[in-house]
């Protein structure tokens, strides 16, 4: 994906929450400063604050398919592993990497909180990635006019644990987090009869690590508000290392589906 669209995306993400956050700011505008209503009703926003049991994520990053990694593959006339023979290399230059656009969204339920630690409990992740690419005549090197696609939807089921007791006691907007789970990518190619025609599946392990920044911190009038009216708790921008080792479990799959990338993106706590 190119940093511009990264940033784009980015920059919408927190567009949207202040353009959530200004009605807010807008009502509480009208009172003084040093009106004792105003404090008061902040003070007391912040003490009601919604009981906090789920987050949910809207992910974005690259996603590089592990497909060529398999044991035992061999390459092609060109030198090209499989993967990279059909949808890795460019037909100018031969030389484009295997990364793909990644986007995804999970849930987690997070019903368990550690004292001065923070919450634990199991997430839901489901994702998306495709990549076309114009076929070869068959027995040959030659480019044809019809295209093969291929599509992996990574997902897994994890336990989550959030470490952010810190910013519930202080304040600190910076949230840690880890997971550790059952990964599963399910895959579907076509339309031409090739090695990446038709559909499966590769279980294997999904591994992440991150930190999410709270957004609160930009009007917590507002954010109190946004919380009152809708349930959500906090708001964040993220940042993670993802390592989905789909490589079969120790069974023979069809394809390695895994990937170890970043990714980034937008989160709610509800």
């Amino acid at each position: 994906m190119k940093p511009v669209l990264r940033a784009s995306l980015a920059s919408l993400a927190v567009a949207s929450l202040l353009l959530l956050a200004a009605p807010a700011r807008a009502q509480a505008t009208h009172v003084s400063d040093t009106d004792w209503r105003r404090l008061d009703r902040s003070d007391s926003l912040g003490k009601s604050a919604s009981s906090q049991n789920f987050t949910f994520e809207l992910r974005f990053g690259q996603y590089f398919p592990e497909i060529d990694d398999k044991p035992g593959l061999t390459k092609d006339k060109g030198g090209f592993l499989p993967y990279k023979a059909v949808f890795g290399h460019d037909d100018k230059n031969n030389a484009r990497s295997n990364d793909q656009f990644y986007f995804g969204l999970e849930l987690d339920y997070l019903p368990f909180r550690i004292p001065y630690l923070g919450a634990l409990g199991p997430g839901l992740g489901w994702g998306y990635t495709h990549t076309s690419s114009a076929a070869n005549t068959s027995g040959t090197t030659n480019v044809s006019a019809t295209s093969t696609a291929f599509t992996i939807f990574p997902m897994h089921l994890s336990a989550v644990l959030r470490l952010d007791e810190l910013m519930r006691r202080t304040g600190f907007p910076v949230v840690p987090y880890a997971k550790i789970g059952l990964g599963l990518g399910i895959w579907t190619g076509s339309p031409v009869p090739t090695d990446f025609s038709g559909t499966g599946a590769t279980w294997g392990m999904h591994y992440a690590a991150g930190g999410m920044l709270a957004l609160n911190f930009l009007d917590p009038r507002a954010s109190a508000r946004l919380d009152e009216t809708s349930g959500v708790n906090h708001a964040y921008i993220f940042g993670e290392f993802m390592r989905a080792n789909l490589n079969g479990l120790g069974s023979t799959p069809t394809f390695y589906l895994g990937s170890t990338s970043w990714v980034a993106g937008l989160a709610v706590d509800l």
